[in-house]
């Protein structure tokens, strides 16, 4: 009667086992190992930069220029002798210099736009901060090497190919004079 018993089920379970089909829990595109780096490395993936730029440009110029013009008229009369004499001279000097410093640190979360045919990533990214009524924008957009990522998934900024780091603010410091203060330049 076991011997029966075990038939039966050895015979459901090959007539079956087509039917069932076996599937599998492992799924590669899902898949993330145990030890793997999480590394951005696909469309959608998120990334730390670390921005840290600086800047310095110096212009100078020197003009000079002299201009003279004279002129000399003299009349005999009989009586009298007359003389006339006209000089003008301009001189003009100018000097200008420009100097320019500028310094961006901060820290900014990009995702991964697109996979280029190279292998670098395509990033981009945003980020608004408010406070007390004044707004900070700061945009990045760029190419970077997989290779160029660290352990903890950041990138600098100064490893980002075409970088366009775009850092822009309005509010009470952004530098630009109020209604009245461009009223009275204006009319003076």
């Amino acid at each position: 009667m076991k011997l029966i018993i075990q038939k039966v089920i050895a015979i459901f379970f090959i007539t079956y086992s087509g039917i069932l089909g076996a599937t599998s829990l492992y799924v590669a595109s899902e898949y993330s190992g145990l030890v793997e780096d999480k590394k951005a490395y696909k469309v959608g993936d998120s990334l730390t930069v670390l921005i840290v730029e600086n800047s310095s440009a110096e212009a100078s110029s020197d003009i000079s220029s002299n201009r003279s013009f004279g002129i000399a008229a003299s009349a005999n009369t009989t009586d009298e002798v007359n003389t006339a004499d006209l000089n003008a001279s301009a001189n003009m000097q100018n000097a200008g210099e420009v100097n320019r410093d500028g310094s961006l640190l901060a820290r900014i979360t990009v995702t991964v736009h697109d996979v280029l045919p190279t292998g670098e990533l395509l990033v981009k990214g945003n980020q608004y901060i408010s406070i007390n009524d004044e707004e900070q924008i700061i945009a990045l957009e760029g190419n970077v090497r997989p290779s160029d990522i660290n352990n903890e998934n950041m990138v600098l900024s100064t490893r980002i190919a075409n970088a366009n780091i775009t850092y822009s603010g309005d509010g009470l410091t952004n530098g630009k004079p109020g209604v009245i203060t461009r009223f009275f330049k204006w009319l003076f």
